[in-house]
């Protein structure tokens, strides 16, 4: 009986001696758990140290020219990339000038380059395609007989200038800035002063009719007086009871001349507005006929009568009024 607490002491005493071993086991066990940890990141430096070390004099030393030949090449491959596209548009530019010179030329026009008006005259590819597809078409579009009295063309490209300029068998043309309509329209009027000059024309010798175009005397078996003296009196002034709305425009009113080619334009584009005013004001209606019989052959157009104008004003300028490019140019 004795000998039971005695073992019972020796048993708590190796419990005892055995946890505390396990606390220190266990210590012992997270430490070099760490002191591992703190080894291994150590040498990872170390290591990125030595590659860095290691390398870095590498790529100074020795990649570094290689890389400047590559850049220097990379350079060079760009702008040998860039010049034959800069090259590609001049050859492009060329070859459509070629093109359509000899297109024109098929029609019996010379089509100028447009330096010769303006130095500036810079074109696209796309503004040349787009500028002499609708002139040309235009001139397909107005009877033969007055576009066979156009020689030369000139179309060119700037911003600003004057929209065009057209007489004496000649028409410049400018491209850019302006809607397609509005281009189309542009050349319309200049080749009413081409009609006005040189389709309707009068003899040598036939009697004086009052107007003077620049300095050449205007007859009176030219069919052009006819239409001048429905408003004017002379080349500079109106007849006395001329008023606004006898006019299909306000720029139709500078001149007689101004007054034709306007005239022209509304007929050959508005035709079923140009009939709406004519209904209301006797001189258009004169001026309409006029063109009717002596200019257009009895031709008439806009027949789909979808006008809407007002017959109390005017606009400035007959070509920037809308119209359906597509049913003109077909």
């Amino acid at each position: 009986m004795t000998s039971r607490p005695k073992l019972a002491i020796f048993t708590r005493l190796m419990k005892m001696t055995n946890s505390h071993n396990m606390v220190w086991l266990r210590k012992i066990t997270g430490l070099s758990v760490i002191l591992a940890i703190v080894l291994l990141l150590s040498g990872a430096n170390s290591n990125k140290n030595v590659i860095k070390q290691v390398n870095q004099p590498v790529i100074s030393e020795t990649v570094a020219g290689q890389v400047a030949d590559i850049t220097d090449l990379r350079q060079t491959a760009q702008s040998s990339i860039t010049e034959p596209q800069v090259e590609d548009t001049q050859s492009t530019i060329q070859n459509l000038e070629t093109y359509y010179e000899k297109r024109f030329s098929s029609i019996g026009v010379n089509l100028l380059p447009g330096t010769e008006h303006r130095e500036d005259s810079s074109p696209t590819p796309e503004s040349m395609r787009v500028c002499n597809d609708i002139i040309y078409s235009a001139m397909a579009a107005l009877p033969a007989e007055h576009t066979e009295k156009l020689r030369d063309l000139t179309l060119f490209y700037t911003e600003d200038g004057r929209r065009g300029l057209g007489g004496n068998g000649e028409i410049i043309v400018r491209c850019d800035n302006v809607d397609n309509y509005e281009l189309a329209a542009v050349f319309v009027h200049e080749m009413g002063h081409i009609t006005d000059g040189s389709y309707l024309k009068g003899t040598k010798n036939g009697e004086f009719s009052g107007f003077y175009d620049f300095e050449v005397p205007v007859t009176k078996d030219d069919a052009s007086s006819l239409f001048y003296k429905i408003s004017w009196k002379s080349e500079t002034e109106k007849r006395s009871n001329s008023k606004e709305l006898d006019f299909v425009s306000q720029y139709a009113a500078t001149d007689p001349f101004e007054d034709f080619a306007e005239t022209y334009t509304f007929y050959r584009l508005h035709g079923a507005e140009f009939r709406k005013l004519a209904k209301s004001n006797y001189l258009l209606d004169r001026k309409y006929r006029f063109m009717k019989k002596y200019v257009f052959a009895n031709a008439e157009f806009g027949l789909t009568d979808t006008a809407q104008v007002s017959v109390g004003q005017r606009n400035y300028d007959s070509t920037v009024i809308p119209f359906d490019l597509e049913e003109f140019i077909g």
